[in-house]
């Protein structure tokens, strides 16, 4: 009996022990393991922060109009545990959306099923940035587990008003997943959203909210495009893209004397409201700013940097005669011909550059040799991007004179064997239309909180010199035999040129792809405004006088209204 007893005891003690073992182990536990986080978690319980919201920043056009902003849109969302027929509720959003012809109807109704049928949450978002009156048509007949919640949306009140430049942003508004303006310029919109901290009584009541970063909104900015000229050009590519069943169509306006871009555009567009919806395959193709991304060799309108050089270099003037100019000469490798086939003709340097002869330009690039000809085309700015640093922009493909080929001086003074941007082009005819004075090229005029823009200024051609080359590319247009006849615009003097060149393909040139080109200024002696268009791969013609110039003369004719151009000639009466 007593040594039950004592046994009894002995497991007692021992219980004891190892209970008071425990309850030390598990407070020192707490105490020197777990005391951190408990306490983490404690105060977690009695504050939190949270983010303070801030509002993206506005775009304007030059005259004020809003081009895009920040509006409401509504969140489609679901409590997945009240949805008995995901198909039937699928079905019902994907008609109610519009989605009606059968195979499109079970794509979408395959796409949203599980979208309503999460594991493991108590409610979850079917779609996003919806319009508020779509919404509330899909919940006008109560259907079981659906909900909406407020969210911010992006919004382009023109829709289809230069996508490219503008660019997009992602759903959440976040610009540096984004494109364009919206992207370059994030910074500035995006502003910075601040931070607050909310302080809770043990019984998890508010009782403070203290401000630890303040908000900072995002600033609006205003842009030297033009909305009514902008939708004028994108008309006008959209029509010339359909007409020659072209690839692209491309045109930037801007007035040389100040360097503000009225105007840039490409066509295919497409609605900026909608990109979200597009494909892989349209966005890559549509919301290319062509204007700034694409790189083309340029042809004829190239020819300009070869006469610039000449000129300054006073081994040609404009009435020089070159005699017995051959249809066609060799050139180390190559034989660069004119577009015609001719016997032997004596052309004069204007003639050479209105006629836009091949041989001619060459010959004279010979005299300029390539290192004088290369310091040029750095001087115009080919080879590196332009002071607009827009999304994505390009620098061309400019080789050092030691990279060429021994053809090389018959094709790059023709525009072959080097490629540009569309911009890079239009800044050089800039700088030439304004006196042989470059006027840094902006889209962006002023940013909320900062001093407006004030562009850089550089000369780039002597005024002499300049002299010539605008009254040589005013035969362009205006004599019978220029290739640019087609550009004139009653009542304006035009200075320009034409461009047409083959597209480079696999290592060599494509024998059915091309790149059609105008580029002018008008009135010539004084110049308000400089259109350069830019043609894709046209078909049914090739050259940049029958594809591109009308497009110059159409959008020219428009400017001269919108502009308040004076005529310098004559208006010729219709027909």
């Amino acid at each position: 009996m007593n040594r039950i007893s004592d046994r009894r005891l002995r497991l007692l003690v021992a219980l004891s022990v190892l209970g008071f073992g425990l309850v030390v182990g598990r407070a020192i536990k707490i105490q020197a393991v777990d005391a951190h986080q408990l306490m983490s978690e404690a105060q977690a319980q009695q504050q939190a922060t949270e983010p303070i919201p801030v509002s993206r920043g506005a775009i304007f056009d030059r005259n004020g109009k809003l081009v895009a902003q920040q509006t409401v849109a509504e969140r489609l969302m679901v409590h997945p545990k009240q949805i008995e027929d995901p198909a039937a509720t699928a079905a019902y959003i994907a008609q109610k959306l519009g989605f009606t012809r059968k195979k499109v109807l079970r794509k979408k109704i395959e796409e949203l099923v599980p979208k309503l049928t999460p594991t493991g949450l108590t409610d979850a978002t079917v779609l996003r940035q919806l319009d508020p009156a779509v919404v509330d048509d899909i919940l006008s007949e109560h259907p079981p587990g659906l909900f909406a919640e407020q969210e911010p949306a992006r919004s382009y009140p023109f829709g289809r008003l230069a996508p490219q430049l503008l660019g997009y942003t992602d759903v959440d508004l976040n610009g540096q997943k984004g494109a364009g303006l919206e992207y370059s310029l994030n910074r500035y919109l995006a502003g910075r959203p601040g931070e607050k901290l909310e302080v809770r009584a043990p019984s998890g009541e508010p009782m403070e909210m203290l401000t630890l970063r303040q908000a900072r909104p995002g600033r609006d900015v205003h842009l030297t495009i033009d909305q009514a000229i902008q939708a004028r050009v994108q008309t006008v590519l959209e029509a010339t893209a359909h007409r020659w069943k072209a690839k692209s169509a491309t045109a930037i306006v801007l007035d040389p004397k100040t360097g503000e871009i009225l105007a840039m555009g490409s066509a295919p567009g497409y609605n900026n409201n909608d990109v979200h919806d597009l494909t892989a395959k349209q966005v890559a193709e549509w919301t290319r700013n062509r204007a700034v991304q694409d790189t083309y060799e340029p042809g004829s309108t190239f020819k300009v940097v070869t006469f610039a050089a000449a000129l300054s270099a006073g081994i040609i003037y404009p009435q020089m005669k070159f005699s017995h100019i051959p249809y066609e000469i060799q050139v180390a490798d190559k034989r660069i011909h004119d577009d015609m086939a001719r016997g032997p003709i004596t052309l004069t340097a204007s003639q050479i550059l209105q006629q836009s002869s091949n041989v001619g330009t060459v010959t004279i690039a010979q005299m300029v040799g390539k290192d004088t000809l290369y310091d040029w085309i750095r001087r115009f700015g080919f080879g590196h991007e332009t002071p607009l640093h827009l999304y994505g922009e390009g620098s061309g493909l400019v080789m050092k004179p030691e990279d060429w080929y021994g053809s090389s001086i018959g094709n790059i003074p023709i525009g072959q064997g080097i490629s540009v941007t569309p911009i890079q082009m239009a800044s050089m005819y800039a700088a030439i239309a304004n006196g042989g004075v470059l006027v840094e090229p902006h889209v962006v005029s002023q940013i909320e909180g900062q001093q407006p823009f004030r562009p850089t200024r550089k000369r780039i051609v002597e005024p002499l010199v300049d002299h010539q080359l605008v009254n040589m590319l005013k035969g362009v247009v205006d004599t019978a035999a220029g290739t640019g006849v087609r550009a004139k615009i009653s009542g304006y003097t035009v200075a320009g040129k034409t461009g047409t060149a083959q597209k480079a393909e696999n290592g060599g040139y494509s024998k059915t792809d091309y790149v059609a080109s105008f580029v002018g200024f008008f009135p010539a002696d004084d110049p308000q405004v400089e259109v350069m268009v830019v043609v894709d791969s046209p078909r049914g013609n090739i050259f940049g006088g029958v594809v591109a110039a009308p497009a110059f003369q159409e959008i020219g004719t428009f400017l001269t209204q919108a502009l308040s151009i004076r005529p310098d000639q004559p208006v010729r009466p219709a027909g």
